[in-house]
């Protein structure tokens, strides 16, 4: 507190900073942010890993003997998952094409 002219003003007082705690808390922080950024990337493959799981499965137990083989022919190809994945797709919508068509004509 100062006198100045019969007002008093405050100044603001400064404390030292400790450079090491605070360095150490921001590690800290980073550290957490961290781990939080590799849990929500692993719980995201966790998910893509088990639907990807599941729609081979479904293929398997639900499809027809040529579809069946048809998916173990591109997974045997080498076929990346993305590959893998369209395969499904067009296996299944040619599958749901023919039992519609099958439903036309009865």
């Amino acid at each position: 507190m100062e006198s100045k002219g019969g007002r008093l003003s405050f100044s603001t007082i400064q404390y030292p900073q400790d450079s090491s705690a605070q360095a150490s808390q921001r590690l800290e922080l980073e550290a957490a942010i961290a781990e939080t950024q590799f849990h929500d990337e692993r719980v995201e493959d966790t998910e893509y890993y088990t639907n990807f799981l599941e729609q081979i499965m479904g293929l398997v137990r639900n499809g027809d003997q040529a579809a069946v083989s048809r998916m173990i022919s591109v997974i045997r190809s080498g076929a990346s998952q993305e590959d893998i994945l369209k395969a499904i797709s067009e296996i299944s919508n040619n599958s749901r094409d023919g039992q519609e068509g099958n439903r036309g004509n009865s």
